[in-house]
């Protein structure tokens, strides 16, 4: 996409059709966050990670998250399997993708305890997920732990934000594998929306559809999907209302990736 001289990345939204996906876009979202602000040097941007922490921390309390992830992993070998003697399928490249899958399973086989359990188990950490559900929780006067933690330097909180995270390696570098699978499965193709609204006939169920449009044209993508039809609905971002249907045409990257 073209500004000028310029080539600009097209701004992308992704939507999960299924509900396992849209929990691991939720786990891979989750820990981007507490990764990039863990990294940054402020005791501002330590506190965002460890809010974000709090909610990796109740996600993974909620839902069998190893379990989701174990039952995709099965589906895309499963899948994958089928194609091994298929003509113009590279085999060396077919395994390669086989055993991160299998090292997928043998890491959350590798121990029966959920992820996340060792925070879920410390006890600094659920005074804080319990202030931190209350308006202006941890204030300095309703808890003072988290003001010295906050005063701390700068390594050590980061350190030990990235060794809480690691607690839910298995899950996350999981997630990201099956994330990158699922993407990679799809091609993007350019499309024009009439009247800003596209519609496909699907013949397979469809897990992850992902919409590219220009980063400055106040276009905003709504997906609906069943069994038989793609839909694609676009409306007019506005700043001070709800936004608008867009009526003009559009054009914009598509690419759906199925079950199977």
């Amino acid at each position: 996409m073209h500004i000028g001289t310029e080539v600009q990345a097209p701004l992308r939204y992704e939507f999960p059709l299924t509900e396992r996906v849209r929990l691991l876009l939720r786990l891979e979202d989750t820990v981007r966050r507490i990764r990039d602000q863990a990294n940054e040097p402020s005791a501002e941007s330590h506190r965002y990670a460890l809010m974000a922490l709090c909610d990796l921390i109740e996600l993974t309390s909620r839902i069998d998250l190893k379990g989701e992830i174990r039952i995709e992993a099965d589906r895309q070998r499963t899948v994958l399997r089928s194609l091994r003697n298929v003509s113009g399928v590279d085999a060396t490249m077919l395994e390669q993708v086989l055993a991160e899958l299998d090292a997928i399973v043998g890491d959350n086989d590798s121990t029966s305890q959920r992820a996340g359990s060792r925070c879920r188990d410390d006890g600094w950490l659920t005074m804080v997920r319990t202030r931190m559900a209350l308006p202006g929780g941890v204030t300095r006067f309703d808890m003072p732990s988290f003001h010295y933690w906050s005063a701390t330097d700068d390594r050590t909180r980061r350190e030990r934000l990235l060794d809480w995270l690691g607690d839910f390696d298995c899950v996350a570098n999981g997630a990201e594998t099956l994330l990158r699978l699922l993407r990679g499965s799809a091609e993007t193709e350019s499309q024009y929306a009439i009247g800003g609204q596209f519609m496909r006939p699907l013949g397979r169920q469809p897990m992850l559809v992902t919409v590219d449009t220009e980063p400055d044209s106040m276009l905003i993508p709504e997906i609906s999907a069943n069994r038989s039809t793609l839909l694609v609905r676009f409306t007019h971002f506005s700043p001070t209302g709800r936004p608008r249907p867009c009526e003009d045409g559009v054009t914009f990257g598509l690419a759906v990736a199925y079950s199977g």
